[in-house]
């Protein structure tokens, strides 16, 4: 919680995403922050070497497991696939302030 009282989540935290298992990783961050990086603070950031913003990272995991051992930090150079995302699977965006 922010000294406003804000917890700093989106009002909408379910948003879908179109792409496919053999989409990478960086495909799809790019899709989410041509969307989101003006809402979540990231235009000023600097960029890595597939201009994509640095402070933010996909986290995958079994979505009824709530042992946090269980979720992974996507990884830029692999495909969906080789996570076993599958349609439907939530995917959660971690972004530092």
């Amino acid at each position: 919680t922010d000294s406003h009282g804000q917890n700093g989540l989106d009002p909408h935290p379910v948003l879908p995403i179109d792409a496919h298992p053999q989409d990478s990783v960086s495909d799809l961050k790019r899709c989410i922050i041509q969307q989101y990086a003006t809402a979540w603070g990231l235009e000023d950031r600097k960029r890595d070497r597939d201009g994509l913003y640095l402070g933010w990272e996909l986290i995958y995991g079994n979505n009824h497991d709530t042992d946090a051992n269980s979720h992974s930090v996507l990884s830029y150079h692999l495909f969906l696939e080789s996570y076993g995302v599958n349609n439907g699977d939530i995917l959660h965006a971690v972004v530092r302030k």
